[in-house]
């Protein structure tokens, strides 16, 4: 299976990350992104993390880099928004496991308003 689906289209340059984002696969999406900024022509640049698994420090690093840089994210999933999560921490640190939080700092967590925002849209599908 290929870890890395990339749809280049006229508008839009869309990768999909699929498992293991590491080694390899993050070389790759290295030359992807580099190759995307010397285009002649602005493209957005969207970033599927739904259906990433795990990544490494190097892969941390580029996806938090390719977020200060506005890139979008798309994270359909709940571990994918724990990624999210962690990936545009304004603190800079890769959490290895899940925090448990309370109170006022669980709400205002990207996590909780994404689910939030799944919750309603879940909600308005079935009225429908």
């Amino acid at each position: 299976m290929e870890d890395l689906l990339v749809r280049d289209g006229s508008e839009e340059l869309r990768v999909e990350i699929r498992g293991s984002f590491r080694d390899a696969s993050v070389r790759r999406f290295q030359s992807i992104w580099e190759s995307a900024q010397s285009d002649l022509f602005w493209r957005q640049f969207v970033v599927n993390i739904s259906g990433m698994a795990e990544y490494d420090d190097a892969g941390y690093q580029l996806l938090r880099h390719l977020h200060q840089h506005g890139v979008i994210f798309v994270a359909a999933t709940p571990r994918s928004l724990d990624f999210l999560e962690q990936i545009a921490s304004p603190h800079a640190i890769k959490i290895e496991a899940p925090v448990a939080r309370r109170g006022s700092e669980r709400s205002l967590s990207l996590r909780s308003r994404h689910r939030r925002e799944l919750k309603g849209i879940e909600v308005n599908s079935r009225v429908h």
